[in-house]
């Protein structure tokens, strides 16, 4: 049990940094937009 929650941890952790990551590239080309 204790492998597996680390596992999925890990795999929601990735999930999350990868959608952080999209909606910051996101942010950034509204704000270039904006301010061009």
């Amino acid at each position: 049990g204790y492998t597996t929650n680390n596992l999925i941890y890990f795999h929601n952790f990735d999930e999350g940094r990868r959608l952080l990551n999209h909606v910051e590239t996101k942010l950034q080309k509204r704000e270039n937009m904006f301010w061009q």
